[in-house]
Order: C-alpha cells, then structure tokens, then sequence
C-alpha cells in the first residue's frame, strides 16, 4: 500500500472521527479538537465538511462541539468549563467578527435564540457592531472601533444580517420593555428592519383605532343614562334645583 493512499485513509478516518463526535452525546469538545489538529498535519482543506459539521452540531445542540470547530476554548480565563449559555453568546459573538457567513444559520434555530442574552444582542447591534450606521456618522466611532468596521468585513455581514432579521426586532422590544430606547439611536433598525416596521405600524393602529372609536364610545358611555357622568351631573343638578327651591320658600 503506498504512502499516499495509508495517509488518504488516514484522513477519511479522522473526518468520519470527527462526525462520530456530533452523533455521540457523550463526546468532548478536546477530542474532537485533537483530531482537526491531526487533520491539519496533512493540510487537508475542510471546508465543505466543515460546512456539515457545523450544521450538524445546530442540530444536535452541541455549541461545545462548534466552538471546536472553529478552534475556540469551551473554557473561561480561570480555566472552567463555560455553561451552555455562556458558550452560546461566546459563539455569537466570535461569529459575528469572524463568520458572518455562518450567522443566519445559527440565529435561525430556537433554542439557540432562546439562550442568547438580549443584552449581549443590544450590545452587538448598537455598539459593537453598527455605531456608525445607527448615527450615520462613522466618525463618532473610537479610532479602534473604525479601524476595526471597515477592515472586518464580517461585521458589515453582521449588520446587514441582524438588520432585517426578526431577531433584531425581538431583542430591541425585548429591551424597550425594560428601559427607554431612544428612536434616534435605533433608527436605522426601525429603517431597514420588516419586523419592526410591521409591530410599529400594528401600534400606532391600534392607538389611531382607540382614539376614533373606543374613546368616543366609551366617552358616549360615561355620559348616557346610567354612565358614572351622567349620574354625577345628574345629582348635581338635583342638588342645584334643591338650593334653589329652598332659597324662593
């Protein structure tokens, strides 16, 4: 057996490895990363698999596994292991600035949206990302901010991406809720963003519709026979004509 076909073996052996490690629910993050090491050893470009592999690990609910993928550690700076969620907000972010390509895909499966943290969304939306689009003034970011927008271009990905996406809509309502968004400061968002636009018009429709009709119907309420107004001038009027009558006898 020659050598070039021992080492193609060798290579199909070790990506089917590294699938086997998705499919196993009891795989570790370090083995699957000691085996893309072993893989790249032979130069071998990985990325229709890795492509498959990514998909994979979405269906199977192993950000662990993804961040391996991608040669990131699944453990903090004191050297524990970050929980589930922490890992998914760590991959949010480390595509953000490097897979924009890969962030449709991971925003669109629920649990995965379910976990990432609103405010780390709001941060990526507003500061880390989109600051001079939102203002549309770059020269208001830090030096090292605009150096590092328009030499990414993952991050203008990003934008555009979280942009349109429902996602965007979710987090900044989710936000509003809590505290004050300013409209000067997400504007872009309410601009380019169809789940906003859509939730905004709904809004004001439904104020618009409480102002013409159930404001005037309640106000006609109040004040018909009965109604807690017309009871009111009812027994002032009743009142008044009483001080008259005892003020002519």
């Amino acid at each position: 057996m020659s050598s070039d076909r021992k080492a193609n073996l060798k290579i199909d052996r070790l990506i089917k490895g590294c699938y086997n490690y998705f499919n196993n629910p009891g795989s570790h993050a370090v083995s699957l990363r000691n085996t893309l090491n072993e893989i790249k050893e032979y130069n071998v470009s990985l990325k229709e698999d890795l492509i498959e592999l990514y998909k994979l690990g979405l269906e199977k609910k192993r950000p662990d596994l993804i961040l391996a993928l991608f040669g990131k550690s699944t453990r903090d700076e004191f050297g524990d292991e970050l929980s589930f969620k922490r890992m998914i907000n760590k991959l949010l972010i480390f595509i953000c600035y490097n897979k924009s390509g890969y962030l449709k895909k991971f925003i669109s499966y629920p649990w995965i949206r379910y976990d990432i943290s609103p405010y780390k969304m709001y941060e990526i939306l507003t500061h880390r990302v989109a600051n001079g689009l939102l203002t549309h003034n770059p020269s208001l970011l830090t030096p090292n901010d605009r150096q590092k927008y328009y030499t990414n271009i993952n991050l203008r990905k990003t934008q555009e991406i979280l942009a349109h996406h429902q996602l965007c809509a979710d987090v900044l309502l989710f936000i509003g809720q809590i505290d004050s968004v300013s409209y000067n400061k997400v504007r872009f968002y309410y601009k380019n963003n169809p789940e906003l636009i859509k939730r905004r018009k709904a809004y004001w429709t439904l104020i618009f519709f409480f102002a013409k009709y159930v404001k005037n119907s309640a106000r006609d309420w109040v004040y018909m026979p009965g109604g807690p107004l017309f009871k009111r001038a009812e027994k002032r009027w009743n009142n008044e004509i009483k001080k008259e009558l005892t003020i002519s006898i």
